[in-house]
């Protein structure tokens, strides 16, 4: 059993997965704690932290037609609808675009989730999978893959226009809020800059 901070939150991934779903998903509810107001419990959940909503999603399991999608669509509204929020966060393990191997997450894509993300100004969604780092833009709704922990780099499979960076390296991701501002750094190990971003949220 590990205890983790309220302000550490974990994704569930597909590794944790690999050899039995049931009994992995068993295992990664006994070591990890998370908030369990999601359909699935323990795996997907929302959190509010100052002024910005976080929503976490369980790619492992079914988008199109589900009761996850629907939750996540109910939280996505309600917190786009409320004052208070000005920042919209979405994470999932496997993203819905990607220029790697993997490539695109096409349930997702199905589900119509991804179009709610956009039209409710989801800053950005994060996920991994494929391992390097990228972000792109797609209709609106910015997207960083950050898979770059320690496990072994993977190549491009196509060069897109959505993509504005990419590199397989090792990184880790830094999201300061500040306000209406967001600001995003991707740094290599050695502490030089892969990407740097700054946003300002409009005013609803």
């Amino acid at each position: 059993k590990i205890d983790y901070p309220d302000q550490v939150h974990i994704i569930l991934g597909n590794h944790e997965l690999v050899s039995n779903y049931t009994r992995g998903l068993e295992n990664f509810r006994r070591g990890f704690h998370v908030p369990e107001d999601g359909p699935l419990r323990g795996v997907n959940y929302a959190f509010t932290q100052g002024n910005a909503r976080f929503v976490v999603l369980d790619s492992n399991a079914p988008f199109v037609g589900s009761r996850q999608t629907a939750w996540a669509t109910e939280e996505l509204r309600r917190a786009a609808a409320d004052p208070a929020l000005r920042h919209l966060f979405v994470f999932v393990h496997h993203s819905p675009y990607s220029s790697g191997p993997h490539g695109d997450n096409p349930e997702l894509l199905r589900s119509g989730l991804v179009r709610t993300m956009a039209e409710t100004g989801v800053d950005f969604t994060f996920g991994a999978h494929d391992h390097f780092y990228e972000r792109g833009e797609v209709d609106g709704l910015r997207y960083i893959v950050t898979a770059g922990c320690g496990a072994p780099l993977y190549k491009r499979r196509r060069n897109l226009p959505r993509t504005a960076v990419w590199e397989a390296t090792l990184h880790h991701v830094r999201v300061t809020v500040d306000g209406d501002d967001v600001e995003l750094t991707a740094v290599r190990p050695d502490g030089s800059l892969v990407d740097h971003l700054r946003l300002r949220k409009h005013p609803p």
